[in-house]
């Protein structure tokens, strides 16, 4: 119960910033920009404050400090993990798990989700950072600092899509921004492997990033790198462990997350689960490649084509997490213009709800809200996403006539 009462209160704490900040006076505007360090530090400690308060840790991934204490002790993760429940992904993330379920051991008053939610302040502040830099507006950076997305998935559930998003807008910010020299190529490469050897997902932006490189060799240069960096972390992973095997830790990174059948298509028509997890690869690959057709003959900038094809993810995911919320949130603070304001906070919000929701049934360990009203509410953010999807395609293409 502590735990619930804690996470209600911050979250509708940092909501109520959040929309402070969002509608409010021009002159209250320019008195946070006077003070704006300030306000992102008094942020940052309050984010802190709360994570440290919850003794309740999310099992999915309070997980991880099993697989890092396996490591500890050189057992081979995917093994004893053979359903791939507990950690599907490559070995790279492993050896800092091992090293936060040390600390947590050593030093008592500090357990390990804390730790965790620790290192992503990093990640956190580089896209806080980035979304400032990029859009050249300092409330936008409050704005997702204080955004209840980033406060349910960071600093209560611990989720480390941010490591992934992190990285991968780094490694595009060196692709786009510096000229290709083979220090910047090994730095992009670097980058793009981490965001990958992360949480496997952003491998999907690679057809993108070469139908904007297409012509330079550089790009076959770096994708070249990136598989031989992934196949190293492997490679390296089953040599230090006792008797691990590629074989035994491909199928766990090949293995997709989330549930199915709590959204989109799949919620709607629930009888097609049995032939879509059938052809699963043929299924998503299908509809992966028609998000690439639609989006690339937009002929939009790379990061737009980014933002419009994370949409189409999210229209035609198969598997679904509350984390996944996540994925969007820069690049729509971004984009709020493009997008539409209004439309923009209205989607946002009702995400945030959304959000609010899945936690509040995390965190009392029962189901106050059940997942009839989860689901429903998550088919009227899908339904959204279509709209938001087929609205920009739709824009740009009369743009483009």
């Amino acid at each position: 119960m502590t735990n619930l009462i804690n996470f209600i209160v911050f979250f509708l704490l940092i909501s109520a910033i959040h929309y402070y900040l969002l509608f409010s006076s021009k002159r209250t505007l320019n008195i946070l920009k006077k003070y704006f360090n300030k306000v992102v530090l008094f942020i940052i400690f309050l984010l802190i404050f709360s994570a440290y308060l919850y003794k309740q840790q999310a099992i999915d991934v309070f997980l991880f400090s099993t697989v890092g204490e396996l490591l500890r002790n050189k057992i081979d993760v995917y093994w004893y993990d053979s359903d791939h429940n507990m950690y599907p992904f490559f070995p790279f993330l492993l050896i800092l798990f091992a090293g936060l379920d040390w600390i947590a051991d050593v030093v008592s008053i500090v357990n390990f989700m804390f730790l965790v939610k620790l290192t992503l302040l990093l990640p956190l502040f580089f896209l806080a950072s980035w979304i400032k830099t990029k859009s050249k507006n300092k409330l936008l950076m409050l704005e997702f600092l204080t955004s209840p997305i980033t406060y349910g998935v960071i600093f209560y559930h611990g989720q480390i899509d941010i490591f992934l998003m992190a990285f991968f807008v780094l490694s595009m910010n060196q692709l786009l921004e510096n000229k290709l020299t083979p220090k910047s190529i090994l730095s992009i490469s670097l980058n793009y492997f981490a965001s990958v050897a992360s949480k496997t997902w952003s491998i999907l932006f690679a057809p993108i990033i070469w139908w904007f490189y297409k012509k330079s060799w550089q790009i076959y240069a770096i994708f070249f790198l990136v598989a031989g960096l992934l196949f190293a972390n492997i490679f390296g992973y089953t040599r230090y462990v006792f008797g691990s095997s590629i074989r035994t830790v491909l199928p766990a990174i090949l293995k997709p997350g989330g549930q199915i059948g709590n959204w989109g298509f799949l919620y709607i028509l629930p009888q097609l689960q049995a032939f879509v997890m059938e052809y699963k690869l043929l299924v998503y690959g299908a509809l992966l490649a028609i998000g690439y057709l639609i989006v690339l003959s937009r002929k939009l900038s790379f990061w737009k084509t980014i933002t419009l094809f994370i949409f189409w993810m999210y229209v035609v995911a198969i598997h679904w997490a509350v984390q996944y919320a996540f994925w969007i949130l820069p690049f729509m603070l971004i984009y709020k213009k493009w997008i539409g304001v209004k439309l923009s906070n209205l989607y946002l919000a009702v995400f945030n709800i959304y959000v609010f929701l899945n936690y509040v049934d995390l965190s009392s360990e029962g189901q106050i809200f059940g997942k009839d009203i989860v689901n429903v509410l998550g088919l009227v953010i899908w339904i959204m996403t279509i709209y938001i999807f087929y609205k920009l395609t739709k824009k740009n293409q009369s743009l483009l006539q």
